[in-house]
């Protein structure tokens, strides 16, 4: 094992996040695709603005603007049906509650069937812990969704079939049975969140590719990450500490890469395979930390950061080559 080799991989995987990290904090501008100069709107739920209903300020604004909600808790149920920037003056004090006096069939606090449109800075409540609904139902593509709040339900986000290149970013989840649930979406970011208190996964991708999570915190959880039918995925840069439950990968997943992970304190399970399909635990030389390793593997040596003996997922063909020495820093 060279330590050059280690060096140019860690470089390659800080590149990766800092590219990563660029494409996440692109948003839109307000601007309208007839680069129409973009209006901005005010809601107040004291009726001292423009609009005291959020969902009267979308239904009165053009493609491209902006809506800034002031705090106060607003009870209702939004939908999202032209591109624009919806803001909260503050994520602990924009409260969107779900209004099952107005929703009828729809479950959803907020639904985004818009491209290109931009959700930041609310507190979003789908109502009870058993509840059937979903705080963010998003059935378009290329939005951003981030620096929220997102409590109870049965989704936090449900990022629905054919939707693809969002950027779901900054937020914090708590409450859900399912945090984010990716069915037959592809191309998105989920990055820098925080989840805690999911009751099955924090992160559920059901027949969904080419998707990226990285740089987020699993902590008091069930389960943390769990693909099904799911390939070319990329796990990367998260801490999954103290939860039931760390990665899974089953049911004819295949050609995922998880790698640069810490696996910390997780009681049931650190990562499992469901079945013997290829995934990849490690880039070209740089894998996961795992805090069980020297129980695993007593008489190993290490040689510049790097356990000489690969980490058993749960099969021969599933292995981390390259289980790194000391946790990473996120």
């Amino acid at each position: 094992m060279k330590k050059e080799k280690l060096v140019i991989s860690i470089v390659i995987v800080i590149s990766f996040l800092s590219i990563s990290g660029c494409i996440e904090e692109t948003s839109n501008d307000g601007n309208s695709s007839d680069n129409k100069k973009p209006n901005t709107v005010y809601v107040d739920a004291n009726g001292s603005a423009d609009f005291s209903s959020i969902q009267d300020a979308i239904n009165n604004v053009a493609d491209g603007d902006i809506i800034f909600v002031r705090n106060g808790i607003y009870n209702e149920v939004l939908k999202i049906n032209k591109t624009i920037n919806l803001i909260g003056e503050n994520k602990h004090e924009t409260i969107i509650n779900f209004n099952r006096d107005v929703a009828g069939i729809l479950k959803s606090t907020v639904l985004i069937s818009a491209d290109n449109c931009v959700l930041k800075e609310f507190k979003i409540n789908s109502g009870e812990l058993n509840e059937n609904n979903q705080g963010i139902k998003v059935t378009s593509s290329n939005n951003v969704i981030s620096d929220n709040i997102i409590i109870f339900g049965d989704d936090g986000i449900n990022l629905d079939e054919g939707s693809k290149n969002n950027n779901v970013t900054r937020n914090s989840f708590s409450n859900s049975t399912k945090a984010i649930y990716l069915y037959y979406s592809e191309y998105n970011n989920i990055s820098k969140n925080n989840f805690t208190s999911s009751s099955y996964y924090s992160i559920y991708a059901y027949g969904s590719g080419y998707n990226s999570i990285f740089n987020n915190n699993f902590s008091n959880t069930s389960n943390c990450v769990r693909l099904t039918g799911s390939d070319d995925n990329h796990v990367f840069g998260n801490n999954f500490i103290n939860n039931a439950g760390g990665v899974l990968l089953c049911c004819g997943s295949k050609n995922n890469v998880v790698f640069y992970n810490n696996f910390i304190e997780n009681h049931n399970f650190q990562a499992s395979v469901g079945e013997t399909l290829i995934n990849q635990w490690n880039n070209e030389s740089v894998g996961n930390y795992w805090d069980d390793y020297t129980e695993k593997y007593q008489n190993t040596t290490q040689e510049n950061g790097i356990w000489q003996t690969p980490y058993e997922i749960s099969s021969s063909s599933n292995k981390d080559m390259f289980p790194l020495v000391k946790p990473i820093n996120i």
